[in-house]
């Protein structure tokens, strides 16, 4: 897939395929692509990224199983009204 819908790629080390950032410069240099000039570079550190918003999400299952919504109310609206409406 990366091969055939990003060119730039196709000669790259399978190594460094999904993460050609973590290639080294002379690797970059060697296949013509360097990251940061020809390519973008990460936009987020993924890892990092990840564990935050694995703990969002959580606290957000949590919220809605305690039956809390995102502004910290209990039911539906955001005013603490819960009756229908």
């Amino acid at each position: 897939y990366i091969r055939k819908w990003l060119p730039q790629f196709k000669n790259w080390p399978t190594k460094y395929i999904y993460e050609p950032w973590n290639a080294p410069m002379s690797v970059q240099e060697q296949c013509g692509v360097i990251i940061g000039k020809d390519y973008p570079e990460p936009v987020v550190e993924h890892k990092s990224i990840s564990k935050s918003n694995m703990a969002r999400m959580k606290a957000a299952y949590d919220a809605h199983k305690a039956g809390v919504n995102a502004t910290g109310n209990k039911g539906l609206s955001g005013d603490g009204d819960t009756s229908s409406a």
